[in-house]
């Protein structure tokens, strides 16, 4: 046998890509001199190339028994070794083929990717400029040094390896693929896309360009287009944790958290040990109000990484949505030791409690606020994106019932000089003129669906004189239900804006708004964000989240004389508008034809019901005497409340109650969480509802009318606890209008004991209550504000 002859056929075999027959060369060669160091080395790279490492390596090593010296061998020992995880010894390896050949440029660059690998990053560097010393032409070189220096965050410098890698060889698509990457981290998005663009022409099955093609689609806020591209890489390759984690991560953005924690699931099937996967598996279950199990991700991200500071961020918002706070404030803490961003010094300062335990925490974390606030304007801080490194938005001042305007004021201050760039203006403003024909108002909101935002807005969308007004409906990415299918068909124009503030103003600025409509500002931090620029030359906000923005660009807020009290003016950073009625309309809702009993909830047979069915976090504990007098009064009475969204809010509020009125509060009876036809039957069934004099009702208060169900109200100093009020100004009915706390309590009692006084109260409000409903005339009202803010901008666009 002519091992020669049989050499070079199986190498000729083998350098054309028939792997199969150069296969069965080395083998027909190793059968008869099982010691043969060519064939054995030659087989053990053919395994490898075909990822067999596990065989590849005692072939090459038995090559080596009998040729040690031969540095080709060292050199592909080495690659098996590397692909198989065996790091030191792949080291090993290299550095024996280097003594043997130290002209060895090839030898140089893969040792290099090995020291960055187990992060040995500078010596990385060494071994990759000795590379290219004895061959400034090796492109893979160049392109390997481009990898360390990007792992080293020398990005600019890395643009330069992988840029010198494709002048020597343009058609090379990993270095496209990972220069793309690196415009991308850079911001450079556009040239990515074209550079990932160019790497999947080259190689169209490449399921890393795919993925990183979607990632900068994702960054542009194109969803759809990413979520495509995640798709066909997934398509190519199933195995790949990354790219499930990103798809998650774009579902998310279109809110879609259903298909995004399936998406991290997979993701963490691969890879179980992938500490940002549970992260973003927690933020989507946190989406869906699972919150229990997001802390269960946050802790487990943060065992595996516990210097991740993103997991301990998220774990202090899922904290402090639970009402744990002060558990919270050390998870911001520990996050802001590791990685000190302004983001997070932001969220330490405005922590607030859901659930207070007292009036004193009230004041202690209002003064800390303030003080805070006063000290983040003293710094320069900058904040590039304050929507993506801002946490929570200041929901809970509101519920404090006090004012606001300073705070509010002075925050938004502070936002302005971190960001300036908040303030951004469309050009479309500065060479505005009144519309000749329709005037467009824009509307804006998180909550144009099945919330109490889109039951108020829903009429007045659908019902502006379209002869004088076009409608567009900015609408966010969030799940669909009949409320906001109706708003989108009675629209206009829906414009669908992303979760990404330059995107959504600029999209907002190319439709050319006269009017800007935010129905709230205040409740989710997008919206409160995105109402800092100018993008229309009238921007006005409403009562959905009743208290002022502090913001310089919105330039009203629209109110009711109904709701307003004496000097409301000194609670608005906004010009006040009061309108004779409430500004929406409210359908009347369905009211089920069955009536429920006690024994449906649960409820005690004898005793009067007195229901007090609003969110938890507005409860205030000044006003929890009211509650303690009214059970010492009547005797048999019930308080009815109904468990928060989130379960320990419940306990929180529990145990201040019980702390507050330990005589009776065995007395208070919290519901479980409802669907909408239980919780109208239960205020059917309510002998009272009670409103709270901080932060009032407003849906509940429509919904309790609407089944004639009686209110008893103490209004409170500023609109949010005077929704009610104004509802009965309305109706004309004052009767259950108390003055103090006493009246409060005594007006309860006596509907539940004066049976023909109740009955006379509940046939007025059956009479009156359709003034709440379908008013058309609040509609007109509110059209001849928009129309005569347009008319007094005039000529000179006087903002």
């Amino acid at each position: 046998m002519n091992f020669s002859n049989m050499l070079k056929r199986g190498l000729k075999h083998h350098q054309a890509g028939q792997l199969q027959q150069a296969e069965a060369i080395y083998r027909q060669m190793l059968s008869v001199n099982p010691d043969h160091a060519d064939a054995n080395h030659f087989l053990g790279v053919l395994a490898s190339q075909v990822g067999r490492h596990e065989l590849a390596v005692p072939l090459i090593r038995k090559a080596l028994q009998f040729r040690p010296a031969f540095p080709q061998a060292h050199f592909n020992l080495g690659q098996a070794l590397k692909e198989s995880g065996k790091l030191a010894e792949a080291i090993g390896s290299y550095e024996k083929a280097l003594s043997l050949q130290p002209n060895f440029p090839e030898a140089f660059s893969n040792l290099g990717c090995v020291h960055e690998k187990i992060g040995n990053l500078d010596e990385a560097i060494l071994c990759h400029q000795k590379a290219l010393q004895l061959r400034p032409d090796y492109v893979e070189g160049h392109c390997n040094l481009g990898n360390t220096l990007k792992a080293q965050g020398k990005l600019k410098e890395a643009v330069v390896s992988y840029r010198t890698a494709l002048g020597l060889k343009p058609a090379f698509f990993m270095a496209h693929n990972n220069l793309g990457q690196i415009l991308m981290a850079l911001g450079a998005l556009e040239e990515a896309v074209g550079h990932f663009k160019q790497a999947l022409a080259l190689n169209p099955d490449l399921p890393e360009s795919l993925g990183n093609l979607g990632n900068v689609l994702q960054k542009q806020g194109k969803y759809d287009e990413a979520v495509a591209h995640y798709h066909q890489a997934i398509a190519i390759r199933a195995d790949i944790p990354e790219i499930f984690n990103n798809l998650g991560n774009a579902l998310c953005e279109q809110g879609m958290q259903a298909a995004a924690i399936s998406n991290y699931q997979k993701a963490l099937k691969l890879k179980p040990n992938y500490p940002e996967a549970y992260n973003n598996l927690g933020s989507a279950l946190q989406a869906v109000d699972k919150l229990d199990e997001a802390i269960a991700n946050y802790q487990k991200a943060l065992a595996l990484k516990p210097d991740f500071s993103d997991a301990l961020g998220n774990l202090g918002v899922a904290l402090h949505q639970q009402g744990s706070w002060k558990e919270a404030f050390d998870c911001y803490r520990q996050a802001y030791t590791l990685n000190p961003t302004p983001g997070l010094e932001v969220s330490l300062a405005t922590l607030l409690p859901p659930i207070p335990a007292s009036s004193e925490e009230i004041t202690k974390a209002r003064d800390r606020l303030i003080r805070k606030v006063h000290d983040l304007q003293g710094k320069e801080i900058s904040i590039s994106d304050p929507y993506k490194e801002v946490r929570l938005p200041n929901f809970y001042l509101a519920y404090h019932g006090l004012n606001d305007r300073e705070i509010q004021k002075e925050l938004a201050k502070f936002y302005l000089k971190a960001c300036p760039s908040l303030a951004w203006t469309s050009p479309h403003v500065s060479k505005w003129r009144p519309p000749l024909k329709k005037i467009r108002i824009g509307f804006v909101s998180n909550h144009l669906h099945g919330h109490t935002i889109g039951k108020l807005n829903e009429g007045v969308i659908g019902l502006l004189n379209r002869d004088r007004f076009e409608i567009c409906v900015f609408r966010l990415p969030r799940q669909q239900d009949d409320i906001s299918q109706r708003i989108d068909q009675s629209a206009d124009h829906v414009i669908f804006i992303p979760k990404h503030l330059e995107m959504a103003r600029e999209i907002i600025a190319e439709a050319k708004p006269d009017i800007l409509f935010y129905p709230d500002i205040g409740m989710e931090l997008f919206t409160y964000f995105l109402a800092f620029a100018r993008l229309a030359p009238i921007q006005c906000t409403t009562w959905g989240h009743p208290v002022t923005t502090g913001i310089p660009n919105m330039d009203y807020f629209i109110s009711s004389r109904d709701l307003e009290p004496d000097q409301a003016n000194a609670h608005y950073t906004e010009q006040l508008v009061l309108m004779k009625y409430l500004s929406n309309y409210y359908l009347r809702p369905e009211i089920p034809h069955h009536q429920a009993t006690r024994s449906d909830f649960g409820l005690p047979k004898e005793g009067a019901l007195y229901v007090c069915p609003q969110s938890l976090f507005k409860f205030h504990p000044d006003y929890d005497f009211l509650f303690a007098e009214l059970l010492r009064k009547d005797s048999n009475g019930w308080l009815v409340l109904i468990e928060g969204s989130v379960a320990h809010w419940t306990q929180l509020l529990k145990q201040r109650l019980v702390k507050a009125m330990p005589d009776v509060a065995d007395r208070i009876l919290f519901l479980p969480r409802l669907s909408f036809e239980r919780y109208i039957q239960l205020i059917r069934l309510a002998d009272v509802m009670l409103d709270l004099t901080n932060f009032g009702g407003g849906n509940t208060s429509y919904e309790a009318f609407a089944v004639n169900t009686p209110i008893v109200t103490w209004p409170g100093d500023y609109l949010r606890g005077r929704i009610t009020l104004a509802c009965y100004r309305r109706m004309g009915i004052l009767d259950l209008v108390a003055q103090d706390g006493q009246t409060y309590v005594e007006l309860a009692v006596r509907l539940t004991r004066d049976s023909a006084w109740r009955e006379k109260i509940v046939s007025r409000i059956r009479k009156n209550s359709p003034l709440l409903f379908n008013n058309i005339e609040a509609v007109r009202e509110l059209g001849v504000f928009f129309v005569s803010a347009v008319e007094n901008i005039g000529d000179t666009n006087d903002i």
